[in-house]
């Protein structure tokens, strides 16, 4: 599933059409699957989803349930053309990972963290700007490296925290710190 907020409409699909949610009729829509409305990308499971200045972005994820191949894919859905394109991910220039947090804050995207296919678990965040298209390294979580992180953030402030640590040999620790980032 991906999930977009717009206004006061939430897009609800899977790559068979969307399902569109109007707040202020309170009621749903259906707009069935055509070539360009579909999502394009391999990822079929764990794939994010997010909103920022007017549009919809989805991607990384795994190609297949419990598969060792994330995908490295990044597309931006315009609700107003009805079309997806690829966009270039900073995943493509550093390897695969699964496991990531997302979160918005003032209309840029923030991604990072995870493990990649070798099970190192990584501290870092980038930050999207769409209206550049460009990414940038801009922090790595003070505390300890970790995948599968819970994350949100208000309109100033963003949070992540939770999530796992893995160790070579199988140990697995589950992490109960919280973190405020501020851009």
């Amino acid at each position: 599933m991906v999930v977009f907020t717009f206004g006061v409409k939430a897009y609800i699909g899977n790559g068979q059409g969307w399902h569109v949610y109007d707040t202020s009729l309170n009621s749903w829509s259906y707009l069935p699957n055509f070539v360009d409305t579909s999502y394009p990308g391999d990822a079929t499971y764990l794939k994010y989803a997010f909103s920022a200045n007017g549009k919809g972005y989805s991607g990384f994820g795994l190609d297949r349930w419990q598969s060792s191949s994330p995908t490295t894919e990044f597309y931006e859905y315009d609700p107003v053309s009805n079309k997806w394109s690829e966009k270039k991910s900073y995943l493509y220039y550093n390897g695969a990972k699964t496991g990531l947090t997302a979160f918005c804050l003032k209309d840029k995207i923030y991604v990072g963290m995870g493990r990649s296919t070798n099970d190192a678990v990584s501290g870092d965040l980038h930050e999207y700007d769409p209206k550049t298209l460009t990414w940038n390294d801009v922090a790595s979580i003070p505390g300890i490296e970790r995948t599968d992180a819970f994350s949100c953030a208000t309109s100033t402030k963003g949070y992540v925290g939770l999530g796992f640590k893995y160790y070579r040999g199988g140990q697995v620790d589950k992490l109960v710190d919280f973190w405020e980032f501020k851009p």
